[in-house]
């Protein structure tokens, strides 16, 4: 049921799937659009970029003027009416200055995978999304997410995914989004449940990374000039009194743009006000008050040039500067994004590597360890950065042909080698050997090839891909599909 009425570009965020984000990059890459590396966006945010894009027109292939046109519906036209969205709600209501919007999203889906175990497996997903405005700033935004799974691993009977997801016979739940926002002008102050990512490449930040959980925070975001400072207060875990803390800032220089961040870990009875200010040095606070919390560092840059948009991203969990026997706690990634102009068309290629020393992510008190939730990498709590994780690298590449804003096709390949280290989050005992190979002890040595597409027809989208895997001379195969249905 809609009640057609005027709609404001709001503070509310998009979640890590939205398909906005690849095209927005996409614009980035071709030159016309320079983003922040401080994620999630607001519709605030997009709507501005997308009205500057619209200068762009005449520029872009006529297949890039289709995905031009579905942002301008979604973000522009779809700010003024909802009902012109390409994406429009499906029950929207509106009494000045207070509207309300709800969502509903349906997938099914399958995958075989011959060699091992059961070769089929279906799932089912559903998300409700309502969204309550007062005006054009202030927004109460929250999503529940429900799936559903044939019992198998750890989906048996009754027992705990993680802190966030209880399982019921294959049967799981989480509200991933709860928050409320106010944004006004260059200022966004948010308090409740997101998710966060930041880095010069969506998707594969190594430090502040979305991939695992969202973040129950009051989080800060201040845009000045060429400047952007965004801060982050969080609690990871309730029960075991593990709290987060990270600060951003984001410099655009032109065609060159740098971040430099900081983040912390710790334990105690309450959240420290040592780390609750957005403009201070984590580092020399732990140094001087603290001692065991885990305080980690990260720099990235990304150069946006007429072959596409070059990336990389530097992070420090302990770096040896006085001579001190002990490992080199670092990692570091790099990247390309191209995007041409072909046959009407465009053609998008990614690569990139990636790598993190062993004993990255560690810390010698357990609970200060780089993890989400209570800290415990067993119990299925995910990382707080990449979920590649310590002692591994990967090389990846990708080549995506989008004729236009209804679907596309793309093929990928990448190596990923994992050493013992990788999920082995036991700290570096001082006096023990550290300058180990790299990757450390027994390496699983995966090569992937992949290919997938997806196609629009209205509300319905089907996606499929198939990927060959070959770990130490063992091949797998793997078909998957799924049809979503966004209501």
């Amino acid at each position: 049921m809609v009640w057609p009425a005027a709609v404001l570009a709001g503070p509310e965020t998009l979640p890590p799937q939205h398909w906005a984000y690849a095209e927005l990059e996409h614009f980035e890459a071709r030159g016309f659009l320079h983003l922040p590396g401080a994620r999630p966006y607001s519709r605030t945010q997009v709507s501005g970029w997308v009205e500057t894009l619209q200068a762009h027109t005449a520029d872009c292939a006529p297949g890039e003027r289709r995905r031009l046109a579905r942002l301008v519906a979604e973000f522009v036209d779809g700010d003024r009416a909802v009902e012109r969205r390409d994406d429009p709600p499906l029950v929207n209501y509106a009494q000045a200055p207070w509207s309300v919007t709800g969502d509903l999203e349906l997938r099914g889906g399958a995958v075989a995978a011959p060699g091992g175990g059961d070769p089929r497996t279906s799932w089912g997903r559903g998300r409700f999304e309502t969204t309550l405005h007062y005006g054009e700033h202030v927004v109460y935004d929250t999503r529940y997410r429900v799936n559903v799974e044939a019992e198998g691993g750890a989906r048996r009977g009754e027992n705990r995914l993680s802190s966030r997801e209880r399982n019921w016979h294959g049967l799981t739940s989480d509200n991933d989004r709860a928050y409320l926002a106010l944004e006004h002008g260059g200022l966004r102050v948010a308090f409740g449940r997101d998710f966060l990512g930041w880095g010069a490449r969506r998707n594969a930040e190594l430090l502040v990374s979305d991939a695992g959980n969202s973040m129950d925070a009051l989080g800060l975001r201040l845009r000045l000039g060429r400047f952007e400072l965004s801060s982050v207060a969080a609690m990871l875990s309730a029960s075991q009194n593990r709290y987060y803390a990270a600060h951003r800032l984001d410099t655009d220089l032109g065609p060159v743009q740098l971040g430099v961040q900081e983040v912390a870990v710790f334990q105690g009875p309450h959240f420290d006000p040592t780390y609750l200010f957005p403009v201070s040095f984590y580092y020399g606070n732990q140094f001087n008050e603290r001692a065991d919390d885990n305080v980690l560092l990260g720099a990235d840059v990304k150069w946006i040039t007429r072959a596409g948009v070059l990336d990389a991203e530097l992070m420090v969990d302990d770096f040896i500067y006085d001579g001190d026997p002990a490992p080199q706690k670092i990692g570091w990634r790099a990247g390309l994004t191209s995007a041409l102009p072909w046959a009407g068309r465009a053609l998008e290629l990614r690569a990139g590597y990636a790598r993190l020393n062993r004993w990255t992510f560690t810390h010698r008190t357990t609970s200060a360890q780089y993890v989400a939730g209570t800290g415990d990498l067993r119990a299925g709590e995910p990382f707080l950065g990449t979920p590649l994780g310590p002692d591994a690298d990967r090389a990846a590449a990708t080549l995506a042909w989008t004729p236009g804003a209804r679907g596309g096709l793309w093929w990928g390949v990448s190596t990923t080698r994992r050493g013992d280290g990788n999920r082995d989050l036991s700290p570096w005992i001082p006096g023990t050997p550290y300058a180990l190979p790299f990757p450390s002890g027994s390496v699983r040595r995966t090569r992937a090839l992949e290919a997938g597409g997806n196609l629009r027809f209205g509300k319905l989208e089907l996606q499929g891909a198939m990927a060959l895997e070959d770990e130490a001379g063992d091949r797998r195969g793997r078909i998957e599909t799924e049809l979503r249905l966004d209501l």
